[in-house]
């Protein structure tokens, strides 16, 4: 099972219909300033601010934009992949609980 880690101090404005992922104060030194991101990228940040899993994300990604589990699997994978090639978050492999 994987867990994502929303690095501290990043934010989620939205600005005239844009959504924005903005590095406060320590983030700046590790992240780039801002990152645009899409309305379904917005929806997929506020649940990785939550501590919510994985599954459950694509689950409700599957539910709320009417696609295949399948489909947002592979949506909020790479969603996630971006975002920790860019250092938003940290993905960390833990053992699920025997």
């Amino acid at each position: 099972m994987k867990k994502i880690k929303v690095h501290p101090g990043v934010v989620l404005l939205s600005v005239c219909d844009e959504y924005l992922l903005i590095s406060t104060l320590e983030a700046r030194k590790d992240l780039p300033y801002i990152q645009q991101i899409n309305s379904a990228a917005a929806y997929y940040w506020k649940l990785l601010e939550q501590d919510t899993d994985i599954k459950i994300i694509v689950d409700k990604a599957a539910e709320k934009f009417n696609m295949p589990k399948i489909k947002a699997l592979i949506t909020v994978n790479n969603f996630i992949n971006k975002l920790a090639e860019t250092g938003y978050v940290t993905v960390q492999d833990v053992e699920e609980p025997k």
